[in-house]
């Protein structure tokens, strides 16, 4: 029995289990050594940096190069030194939980509270009673997590299917939740979120085309807003652009490259302004189809046809989930491998989410049921199981090396 009751209500325990989880456990960890090693030469480079656009001295023995290059060396380091720290934070984080963490979830009459400890690390998350809509394996039954109509909290990835498929139930019961009836999804499993048009997810919009017809386009007020944030990119953009290209024209080849280069970038950003003001992607709502219509000024193109919709899920090594509502069209539209995978002709993205499904899954769900189209819901533990026989059929008659690793598969499988 998982669990147990105490004074707070009704409580669970989840700590990493299992050999295979050292595995990713030691790639995380050398791969972190790296990150070090990159987080601390871009932190030099910047301060050098800085040090020498102050005294006017040279970075070591090379010549100081031209103040713009410099400027969009740092801003390109800093850019660059955001994402590497946010990944290195979300590895550590990730080899943390596979050694050293624990998640205490305690339920009781006002929501769930949930502990979380990764090492030295603290963090206690109020999900209250009115906001909890299910509980729900997430990364296709990797994960248990609850669903809100804002987003979809994991609540723990450690221990095994079976303990955390007990904990589902337990928290079901003790909040007065409902099961979902087994229609509710192509691959539903017991704890998977009932698949219900509740409505649009924020940034969607039902609306009618010029032209009369029922279509579905992201929010205009997002779209604008989004015009004027780029916009103002491409306003600093262009003005970096004026002063390198003039600095490059009174001082020579030396600045030739970095003027091209920024050129460039300015009228990308340029582009990407004006697309956003005058064009937009929009599905319309057909009688068993959706269709892709590109929108330029007041002419419209069709450009996809689909008949029915997928959400798909992948993940990379650092534990990171990645959702996609796809809008497929054939039997060659399905395949097994990354979830972003598009093609012109079967295979469209409607929407992505990182690390949540809540919103890609509810406009999926209104999708499907506004077109009448088939809506195949793969996040679920049953997809995961298919998944992982197609998988292991593959391996066992590839040969040898193939038997060995299908066995590899399914030991880790049993163990999880």
């Amino acid at each position: 029995m998982v669990g147990e009751r105490t004074s707070e209500g009704w409580q669970a325990r989840m700590r990493p289990r299992g050999i295979f989880r050292f595995f990713p456990a030691a790639f995380l960890a050398f791969w972190l050594c790296g990150w070090a090693v990159g987080e601390v030469m871009a932190t030099w480079f910047l301060v050098a940096g800085a040090k020498s656009l102050l005294t006017g001295q040279p970075m070591g023995h090379t010549p100081m190069p031209p103040v713009p290059v410099m400027l969009a060396m740092g801003a390109f380091v800093i850019f660059w030194l955001t994402l590497w720290t946010y990944g290195g934070i979300t590895a550590l984080a990730e080899l943390l939980r596979r050694v050293w963490s624990e998640d205490r979830i305690v339920a009781g009459s006002g929501g769930i509270t949930l502990h979380t400890s990764r090492g030295p690390f603290r963090k206690t998350v109020q999900i209250p009673r009115d906001e909890i809509r299910a509980i729900v394996p997430s990364a296709r039954g990797a994960a248990l997590a609850v669903e809100t109509q804002r987003a979809t909290i994991v609540l723990t990835r450690n221990g095994s299917t079976a303990e955390r498929e007990e904990i589902a139930t337990t928290l079901r019961s003790e909040l007065g939740l409902k099961d979902q009836p087994a229609s509710a999804s192509t691959t539903w499993t017991p704890g998977m979120a009932a698949v219900e048009a509740s409505g649009l997810p924020p940034g969607w919009e039902d609306t009618i085309s010029p032209e009369g017809e029922r279509i579905l386009i992201r929010n205009p007020r997002t779209r604008a807003a989004a015009a004027r944030v780029v916009g103002l990119f491409a306003l600093g953009m262009a003005a970096l652009d004026v002063f390198v290209v003039r600095k490059a024209l009174t001082e020579g080849i030396a600045l030739l490259a970095p003027a091209v280069v920024v050129t460039i970038f300015a009228l990308g950003l340029a582009c990407a302004t004006f697309w956003l003001a005058v064009a937009r992607g929009e599905w319309k709502i057909g009688s068993g189809r959706v269709i892709l219509r590109q929108r330029f000024r007041g002419a419209a193109r069709d450009v996809f046809e689909a008949d029915r919709l997928e959400l798909t899920y992948s993940s990379d090594s650092d534990g990171d989930e990645r959702f996609a509502l796809m809008a497929l069209m054939g039997a060659g539209a399905t395949i097994t491998g990354s979830a972003f995978w598009t093609d012109p002709k079967c295979r469209r993205l409607v929407e992505s989410s990182l690390k949540d499904a809540t919103g890609p899954r509810r406009l999926g769900a209104w999708l499907a049921q506004a077109a009448g189209i088939p809506f195949d819901d793969r996040t679920g533990a049953a997809a995961r199981q298919l998944d992982l026989e197609v998988l292991t059929k593959h391996l066992e008659a590839s040969g040898p090396l193939g038997r060995f690793a299908a066995k590899l598969v399914i030991k880790a499988k049993k163990s999880a």
